[in-house]
Protein backbone atom coordinates (compact mmCIF):
# COMPACT_ATOMS: atom_id res chain seq x y z
CA UNK A 1 0.00 0.00 0.00
CA UNK A 2 1.04 3.75 -1.08
CA UNK A 3 2.26 5.74 2.05
CA UNK A 4 0.46 8.61 2.47
CA UNK A 5 2.35 12.10 1.99
CA UNK A 6 2.25 15.38 3.62
CA UNK A 7 3.96 18.27 2.28
CA UNK A 8 4.57 21.58 4.65
CA UNK A 9 5.18 24.62 2.65
CA UNK A 10 7.29 27.67 3.99
CA UNK A 11 8.01 30.37 1.40
CA UNK A 12 8.30 34.09 3.28
CA UNK A 13 8.88 35.32 6.72
CA UNK A 14 12.28 34.57 8.86
CA UNK A 15 13.37 32.80 11.84
CA UNK A 16 12.17 29.38 13.82
CA UNK A 17 8.43 30.45 14.13
CA UNK A 18 7.32 28.22 10.53
CA UNK A 19 9.45 24.79 11.30
CA UNK A 20 9.30 25.20 14.85
CA UNK A 21 5.59 25.85 15.08
CA UNK A 22 5.20 22.57 12.62
CA UNK A 23 7.82 20.22 14.09
CA UNK A 24 5.20 18.63 16.60
CA UNK A 25 2.19 18.35 14.43
CA UNK A 26 4.59 16.75 11.79
CA UNK A 27 5.70 14.13 14.14
CA UNK A 28 2.08 13.42 15.18
CA UNK A 29 1.53 12.36 11.19
CA UNK A 30 4.66 10.07 11.15
CA UNK A 31 3.65 8.38 14.20
CA UNK A 32 0.24 7.97 12.28
CA UNK A 33 2.39 6.25 9.23
CA UNK A 34 2.60 9.15 6.79
CA UNK A 35 5.70 10.58 4.58
CA UNK A 36 6.35 13.70 6.21
CA UNK A 37 7.93 16.04 3.42
CA UNK A 38 9.01 19.87 4.10
CA UNK A 39 9.70 22.66 1.12
CA UNK A 40 11.05 25.37 3.37
CA UNK A 41 12.68 28.80 2.46
CA UNK A 42 15.39 28.47 5.50
CA UNK A 43 16.86 24.71 5.11
CA UNK A 44 19.18 25.16 8.34
CA UNK A 45 16.10 25.82 10.25
CA UNK A 46 14.85 22.08 9.76
CA UNK A 47 17.68 20.31 11.68
CA UNK A 48 17.30 22.67 14.71
CA UNK A 49 14.00 20.91 15.36
CA UNK A 50 14.62 17.34 13.52
CA UNK A 51 17.15 14.87 13.22
CA UNK A 52 18.56 14.02 10.15
CA UNK A 53 16.18 11.28 8.28
CA UNK A 54 13.10 12.66 9.99
CA UNK A 55 11.65 14.29 7.17
CA UNK A 56 12.56 14.72 3.23
CA UNK A 57 13.57 18.73 2.61
CA UNK A 58 13.42 20.53 -0.14
CA UNK A 59 14.90 24.04 -1.16
CA UNK A 60 11.27 26.18 -1.52
CA UNK A 61 11.63 28.30 -4.77
CA UNK A 62 11.98 32.07 -3.52
CA UNK A 63 13.02 35.29 -4.75
CA UNK A 64 16.33 36.51 -3.28
CA UNK A 65 16.37 39.65 -4.58
CA UNK A 66 15.17 43.14 -3.19
CA UNK A 67 11.65 44.15 -5.19
CA UNK A 68 12.32 47.56 -6.93
CA UNK A 69 10.55 49.46 -6.19
CA UNK A 70 10.39 48.89 -2.48
CA UNK A 71 7.29 49.93 -0.50
CA UNK A 72 8.58 51.25 3.12
CA UNK A 73 5.28 50.68 4.72
CA UNK A 74 2.95 48.49 2.93
CA UNK A 75 -0.60 48.96 3.93
CA UNK A 76 -2.49 45.97 2.48
CA UNK A 77 -1.20 42.56 1.99
CA UNK A 78 -1.14 43.10 -1.97
CA UNK A 79 1.86 45.22 -0.17
CA UNK A 80 3.24 42.52 1.03
CA UNK A 81 3.31 40.73 -1.84
CA UNK A 82 4.50 43.62 -4.02
CA UNK A 83 7.55 44.01 -1.71
CA UNK A 84 8.25 40.00 -2.43
CA UNK A 85 8.14 39.38 -5.73
CA UNK A 86 4.96 39.71 -7.38
CA UNK A 87 5.84 42.88 -9.73
CA UNK A 88 7.62 40.77 -11.71
CA UNK A 89 5.59 38.64 -13.86
CA UNK A 90 8.07 36.09 -15.50
CA UNK A 91 9.77 35.64 -11.85
CA UNK A 92 6.53 35.13 -10.87
CA UNK A 93 5.68 32.53 -13.59
CA UNK A 94 8.98 30.77 -13.18
CA UNK A 95 8.79 30.39 -9.30
CA UNK A 96 4.89 28.97 -9.87
CA UNK A 97 6.09 26.40 -12.30
CA UNK A 98 9.49 25.55 -9.83
CA UNK A 99 6.77 24.88 -6.90
CA UNK A 100 4.63 22.75 -9.72
CA UNK A 101 7.99 20.58 -10.30
CA UNK A 102 8.06 19.85 -6.82
CA UNK A 103 4.34 19.16 -6.26
CA UNK A 104 4.90 16.64 -9.62
CA UNK A 105 7.94 15.23 -7.79
CA UNK A 106 6.90 14.67 -4.50
CA UNK A 107 2.98 13.59 -4.88
CA UNK A 108 1.20 14.73 -2.17
CA UNK A 109 -2.15 13.44 -0.61
CA UNK A 110 -2.29 16.62 1.10
CA UNK A 111 -0.33 20.00 1.35
CA UNK A 112 -0.22 22.31 4.42
CA UNK A 113 1.13 26.18 3.72
CA UNK A 114 2.33 28.21 6.38
CA UNK A 115 3.24 31.69 5.03
CA UNK A 116 3.38 30.58 1.16
CA UNK A 117 1.06 32.78 -1.11
CA UNK A 118 3.14 31.19 -4.30
CA UNK A 119 3.19 27.81 -3.37
CA UNK A 120 -0.89 28.57 -2.76
CA UNK A 121 -0.91 29.79 -6.13
CA UNK A 122 0.46 26.97 -7.86
CA UNK A 123 -1.25 24.42 -6.13
CA UNK A 124 -4.69 25.83 -7.48
CA UNK A 125 -6.93 23.80 -8.87
CA UNK A 126 -4.63 20.53 -7.64
CA UNK A 127 -5.96 17.38 -6.91
CA UNK A 128 -4.88 17.28 -3.45
CA UNK A 129 -6.16 18.92 -0.43
CA UNK A 130 -4.76 22.20 0.38
CA UNK A 131 -4.98 24.06 4.27
CA UNK A 132 -2.97 26.51 5.37
CA UNK A 133 -1.91 27.08 8.88
CA UNK A 134 -0.33 29.77 10.91
CA UNK A 135 -1.43 32.93 12.85
CA UNK A 136 -3.65 35.86 11.21
CA UNK A 137 -1.21 37.61 9.23
CA UNK A 138 -0.46 34.98 7.00
CA UNK A 139 -3.97 35.09 5.69
CA UNK A 140 -5.59 38.25 5.57
CA UNK A 141 -9.28 37.96 5.27
CA UNK A 142 -11.22 37.84 1.94
CA UNK A 143 -12.59 40.82 1.08
CA UNK A 144 -12.41 43.29 -1.69
CA UNK A 145 -10.30 45.39 -0.80
CA UNK A 146 -8.05 43.85 1.27
CA UNK A 147 -8.00 45.29 5.15
CA UNK A 148 -5.71 47.82 6.34
CA UNK A 149 -2.94 46.20 8.59
CA UNK A 150 -2.66 48.70 10.24
CA UNK A 151 -4.76 52.38 11.18
CA UNK A 152 -1.05 54.04 11.01
CA UNK A 153 -0.38 53.07 7.43
CA UNK A 154 -3.90 53.37 5.74
CA UNK A 155 -4.27 54.65 2.09
CA UNK A 156 -6.96 56.12 0.36
CA UNK A 157 -9.55 53.38 -1.00
CA UNK A 158 -9.31 54.03 -4.66
CA UNK A 159 -5.26 53.69 -4.17
CA UNK A 160 -5.35 50.32 -2.34
CA UNK A 161 -8.48 48.71 -5.01
CA UNK A 162 -6.26 50.25 -7.66
CA UNK A 163 -2.97 48.49 -6.04
CA UNK A 164 -4.58 45.42 -5.36
CA UNK A 165 -6.31 45.08 -8.89
CA UNK A 166 -2.84 45.14 -10.56
CA UNK A 167 -2.01 41.99 -8.04
CA UNK A 168 -4.67 40.34 -8.82
CA UNK A 169 -4.26 40.41 -12.59
CA UNK A 170 -0.95 39.37 -12.63
CA UNK A 171 -1.82 36.16 -11.07
CA UNK A 172 -4.59 35.74 -13.19
CA UNK A 173 -2.41 35.89 -16.15
CA UNK A 174 0.08 33.54 -14.27
CA UNK A 175 -3.07 31.08 -13.66
CA UNK A 176 -4.29 31.30 -17.39
CA UNK A 177 -0.72 30.66 -18.61
CA UNK A 178 -0.81 27.19 -16.53
CA UNK A 179 -4.24 26.44 -17.25
CA UNK A 180 -5.66 27.05 -13.42
CA UNK A 181 -8.84 28.61 -12.18
CA UNK A 182 -8.23 32.09 -11.88
CA UNK A 183 -9.26 33.95 -9.61
CA UNK A 184 -11.97 36.20 -8.63
CA UNK A 185 -10.13 38.72 -5.63
CA UNK A 186 -6.98 38.37 -4.19
CA UNK A 187 -8.49 36.98 -1.41
CA UNK A 188 -9.77 33.81 -2.47
CA UNK A 189 -6.36 32.78 -3.13
CA UNK A 190 -6.26 32.35 0.90
CA UNK A 191 -9.90 31.67 1.20
CA UNK A 192 -10.53 28.90 -1.77
CA UNK A 193 -9.11 26.17 0.49
CA UNK A 194 -9.71 23.46 2.55
CA UNK A 195 -9.27 24.78 5.80
CA UNK A 196 -7.64 28.11 7.05
CA UNK A 197 -6.14 26.59 10.51
CA UNK A 198 -5.19 29.65 12.17
CA UNK A 199 -2.90 28.71 14.75
CA UNK A 200 -3.44 31.45 16.91
CA UNK A 201 -5.92 32.96 19.60
CA UNK A 202 -8.63 35.45 19.19
CA UNK A 203 -7.38 37.83 21.39
CA UNK A 204 -3.36 37.59 19.20
CA UNK A 205 -4.85 37.19 15.28
CA UNK A 206 -3.35 39.85 13.34
CA UNK A 207 -6.57 40.45 11.44
CA UNK A 208 -9.41 41.02 13.49
CA UNK A 209 -13.67 40.39 13.03
CA UNK A 210 -13.29 37.00 10.91
CA UNK A 211 -16.16 35.65 10.44
CA UNK A 212 -16.73 32.23 11.87
CA UNK A 213 -12.87 31.54 12.33
CA UNK A 214 -11.57 28.45 13.76
CA UNK A 215 -8.89 29.02 16.08
CA UNK A 216 -6.63 25.90 16.98
CA UNK A 217 -3.81 27.62 19.36
CA UNK A 218 -0.67 26.55 19.44
CA UNK A 219 1.44 24.06 21.10
CA UNK A 220 5.26 23.82 22.77
CA UNK A 221 7.85 21.29 21.29
CA UNK A 222 7.59 17.67 21.52
CA UNK A 223 10.18 16.09 23.60
CA UNK A 224 11.78 14.87 20.52
CA UNK A 225 12.64 18.33 18.85
CA UNK A 226 16.37 19.20 18.54
CA UNK A 227 16.49 21.77 20.63
CA UNK A 228 18.95 22.84 23.86
CA UNK A 229 17.06 21.54 26.98
CA UNK A 230 18.66 21.48 31.06
CA UNK A 231 20.08 25.35 31.09
CA UNK A 232 20.39 27.03 34.35
CA UNK A 233 19.58 30.22 35.68
CA UNK A 234 22.54 32.20 36.42
CA UNK A 235 22.87 34.02 39.62
CA UNK A 236 21.50 37.47 39.97
CA UNK A 237 19.14 39.06 41.54
CA UNK A 238 15.35 39.89 41.72
CA UNK A 239 12.99 39.14 38.47
CA UNK A 240 14.79 36.29 35.91
CA UNK A 241 14.32 37.65 32.49
CA UNK A 242 14.33 35.45 29.27
CA UNK A 243 15.27 37.56 25.99
CA UNK A 244 14.88 35.90 23.07
CA UNK A 245 16.19 38.60 20.17
CA UNK A 246 17.72 39.22 16.36
CA UNK A 247 20.59 41.54 15.82
CA UNK A 248 18.82 45.17 16.06
CA UNK A 249 19.89 48.73 17.36
CA UNK A 250 20.66 48.81 21.33
CA UNK A 251 21.10 45.10 21.55
CA UNK A 252 24.74 45.51 22.84
CA UNK A 253 23.30 48.05 25.50
CA UNK A 254 20.49 45.86 26.05
CA UNK A 255 22.60 43.06 27.47
CA UNK A 256 25.14 46.15 29.29
CA UNK A 257 21.86 47.21 30.72
CA UNK A 258 20.70 43.79 32.12
CA UNK A 259 24.34 42.65 33.60
CA UNK A 260 24.46 45.93 35.23
CA UNK A 261 21.21 45.81 37.34
CA UNK A 262 23.03 41.94 38.42
CA UNK A 263 19.49 40.21 36.37
CA UNK A 264 19.45 36.92 36.44
CA UNK A 265 19.13 36.21 32.66
CA UNK A 266 19.27 33.63 29.85
CA UNK A 267 19.40 35.56 26.12
CA UNK A 268 18.85 33.33 23.01
CA UNK A 269 20.24 35.64 20.28
CA UNK A 270 19.05 34.44 16.67
CA UNK A 271 21.69 35.28 14.63
CA UNK A 272 23.33 37.83 16.68
CA UNK A 273 27.00 37.81 16.94
CA UNK A 274 27.35 36.43 20.48
CA UNK A 275 31.28 37.12 20.22
CA UNK A 276 30.68 40.68 20.50
CA UNK A 277 28.10 40.80 23.28
CA UNK A 278 29.94 38.65 25.53
CA UNK A 279 32.40 41.67 25.67
CA UNK A 280 29.13 43.32 27.81
CA UNK A 281 27.38 40.22 29.20
CA UNK A 282 28.09 39.86 33.23
CA UNK A 283 28.08 36.60 35.33
CA UNK A 284 24.51 37.31 35.53
CA UNK A 285 23.83 36.66 31.50
CA UNK A 286 23.97 33.67 30.00
CA UNK A 287 24.35 33.86 25.89
CA UNK A 288 23.02 30.59 23.68
CA UNK A 289 22.48 30.92 19.76
CA UNK A 290 20.36 27.64 20.07
CA UNK A 291 17.01 27.42 20.24
CA UNK A 292 15.70 26.52 24.21
CA UNK A 293 13.46 24.12 25.72
CA UNK A 294 11.16 26.94 26.97
CA UNK A 295 8.83 24.78 28.87
CA UNK A 296 11.86 24.06 31.09
CA UNK A 297 12.32 27.91 31.92
CA UNK A 298 8.81 29.53 32.32
CA UNK A 299 7.90 28.27 35.84
CA UNK A 300 10.53 30.76 36.98
CA UNK A 301 10.45 33.02 35.00
CA UNK A 302 9.13 36.83 35.74
CA UNK A 303 9.69 38.83 32.88
CA UNK A 304 10.60 37.96 28.31
CA UNK A 305 12.16 40.80 25.89
CA UNK A 306 11.40 39.69 22.38
CA UNK A 307 11.17 40.78 18.53
CA UNK A 308 7.46 39.24 19.33
CA UNK A 309 7.61 36.26 17.47
CA UNK A 310 4.55 34.69 17.67
CA UNK A 311 5.10 31.09 18.93
CA UNK A 312 7.27 32.60 21.68
CA UNK A 313 4.76 35.32 22.89
CA UNK A 314 2.30 32.54 22.73
CA UNK A 315 3.91 30.01 25.02
CA UNK A 316 5.13 32.64 27.45
CA UNK A 317 1.68 34.08 28.08
CA UNK A 318 0.83 30.48 28.58
CA UNK A 319 2.77 30.92 31.53
CA UNK A 320 1.85 34.44 32.60
CA UNK A 321 4.91 36.08 31.66
CA UNK A 322 4.61 39.52 30.66
CA UNK A 323 5.98 40.63 27.55
CA UNK A 324 8.04 43.42 26.52
CA UNK A 325 8.30 43.37 23.10
CA UNK A 326 10.34 45.08 20.17
CA UNK A 327 9.10 44.48 17.38
CA UNK A 328 11.78 44.36 13.78
CA UNK A 329 8.47 43.74 11.73
CA UNK A 330 5.43 44.94 10.64
CA UNK A 331 4.01 41.30 11.20
CA UNK A 332 5.62 41.86 14.58
CA UNK A 333 4.39 45.34 14.97
CA UNK A 334 0.55 44.88 14.66
CA UNK A 335 1.15 41.54 17.28
CA UNK A 336 2.99 43.51 19.94
CA UNK A 337 -0.22 46.49 19.83
CA UNK A 338 -2.45 43.33 20.02
CA UNK A 339 -0.45 41.87 23.38
CA UNK A 340 -0.87 45.63 24.64
CA UNK A 341 -4.60 45.50 23.97
CA UNK A 342 -4.84 42.90 26.44
CA UNK A 343 -2.51 44.61 28.89
CA UNK A 344 -0.28 41.65 28.79
CA UNK A 345 3.14 43.45 28.03
CA UNK A 346 4.22 46.62 26.29
CA UNK A 347 5.65 47.50 22.48
CA UNK A 348 9.08 49.34 22.94
CA UNK A 349 10.95 50.97 19.64
CA UNK A 350 14.36 50.95 18.99
CA UNK A 351 14.44 53.74 17.07
CA UNK A 352 15.68 55.46 20.01
CA UNK A 353 18.05 53.74 22.51
CA UNK A 354 18.41 55.46 25.30
CA UNK A 355 14.15 55.47 25.21
CA UNK A 356 14.11 51.89 24.81
CA UNK A 357 16.18 51.37 27.66
CA UNK A 358 14.28 53.46 29.75
CA UNK A 359 11.35 51.43 29.13
CA UNK A 360 12.98 48.09 29.56
CA UNK A 361 14.47 50.00 33.05
CA UNK A 362 10.96 50.46 34.35
CA UNK A 363 9.61 47.01 32.98
CA UNK A 364 12.53 45.87 35.33
CA UNK A 365 11.38 47.37 38.20
CA UNK A 366 7.87 46.53 38.03
CA UNK A 367 7.24 43.52 35.95
CA UNK A 368 4.29 42.30 37.71
CA UNK A 369 2.26 45.53 36.01
CA UNK A 370 0.59 43.60 33.34
CA UNK A 371 -2.18 41.68 35.05
CA UNK A 372 -3.44 40.54 31.38
CA UNK A 373 -0.96 38.34 31.33
CA UNK A 374 -1.89 36.03 33.86
CA UNK A 375 -5.45 36.46 32.46
CA UNK A 376 -4.38 34.80 29.44
CA UNK A 377 -2.86 32.07 30.98
CA UNK A 378 -5.92 31.19 33.38
CA UNK A 379 -7.76 30.27 29.74
CA UNK A 380 -5.40 28.89 27.89
CA UNK A 381 -2.21 27.35 29.66
CA UNK A 382 -3.73 23.87 29.50
CA UNK A 383 -5.36 23.37 25.83
CA UNK A 384 -1.51 21.93 24.36
CA UNK A 385 -2.81 18.55 23.90
CA UNK A 386 -6.00 19.52 23.00
CA UNK A 387 -4.85 21.87 20.29
CA UNK A 388 -2.44 19.58 18.70
CA UNK A 389 -5.08 16.76 18.40
CA UNK A 390 -7.98 19.48 17.21
CA UNK A 391 -5.39 20.60 14.25
CA UNK A 392 -4.39 16.95 13.45
CA UNK A 393 -8.51 15.87 13.63
CA UNK A 394 -9.12 18.33 10.97
CA UNK A 395 -6.33 17.85 8.78
CA UNK A 396 -7.73 14.09 8.37
CA UNK A 397 -11.17 14.67 7.95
Amino acid sequence: MRQRTLVFCWEMGGGNGHVGPFERLARRFIDDGWRVVLIVKDLTRVHTFFDPGTVEVFQAPIVVERAVPWIQYPATFAHVLLNMGYRNEWQLLSLVEAWQNLFQLIQPDMAVFDHCPTGLLASRGAAFPRFTIGHGFYTPIDTQPLSSLAPCRDMPLGQRMNDEQEVTDRLNRVLKANRQPALSQLGALFSEVDCNLLTTYEELDHNINRASPAYYGTWSLSPKANVTSGLAWPEGEGTRVFAYLKPMNGLREMIALLSHRNVPTIAVLDNATRGKLKEVAGPNVQLTDRPVRLSQLVSDCGLAITNAGHATICELLKAAIPQAMIPLTLEQAILSERVASINAGIKISSADRQEMLNQLNSILVKPDQFAGATLFARSHSADDEANIENCFARLND
